[in-house]
């Protein structure tokens, strides 16, 4: 079985990175709910086993695509790993990759809670901007070690690691109601 895993990621890198978010995302959002027992949103059950398979499926079928394809293009477009170019592309992500994760986070996670595209959005706009504050203060330092200390092919799941920490602050934002006034 070993054997056939190690093919199955040889053969296609992104599943590595898949097997691992499909594990992480709601082992993140299952410690936040553990923590927060009996203040999450659906509060009739001690876990919200609904909850945990939105960011399972959240993770495997969409972070990991598009945390695998940043890599790789980041990769392609900013090549070398010394400690300046891993700044430089950790830099890059704070304003191409980390907005674009932050407002499909927010809308995918609304859309699959079953609320409208214009109750998604709203948290979008609610939430984007402290979530991408605290993302800035994270993110570099992580992306940094990533470009320049890990072999491209651990990247994904190096970063998975790295995601169950902020993933775990996204599920506190994400259950948190909103300081901002809906417009």
């Amino acid at each position: 079985m070993l054997g056939n895993l190690t093919m199955l990621f040889t053969k296609y890198p992104i599943s590595r990175g898949m097997v691992v978010y499909a594990i992480l995302w709601p082992s993140s959002d299952l410690f936040r709910q553990a923590a927060t027992n009996g203040i999450q949103k659906d509060k009739t059950t001690s876990t919200d086993f609904m909850r945990l398979t939105r960011f399972s499926l959240f993770g495997t079928l969409w972070v990991a695509p598009t945390v695998f394809t940043w890599v790789k293009i980041s990769s392609r477009l900013i090549p070398g790993s010394s400690l300046r170019v891993a700044a430089f592309k950790a830099l890059l992500e704070q304003f191409t990759y980390g907005p674009f994760s932050i407002v499909t986070f927010y809308f995918g996670m609304n859309l699959l809670e079953g609320k409208s595209s214009k109750d998604a959005w709203q948290e979008v706009q609610n939430k984007f901007l402290p979530t991408w504050k605290m993302g800035v203060k994270f993110w570099p330092i992580v992306q940094t070690l990533n470009f320049a200390l890990v072999p491209e092919k651990n990247r994904v799941v190096f970063v998975g690691l790295a995601s169950f920490v902020w993933t775990t602050c996204l599920s506190f934002m994400e259950i948190s109601p909103s300081k901002c006034k809906k417009v």
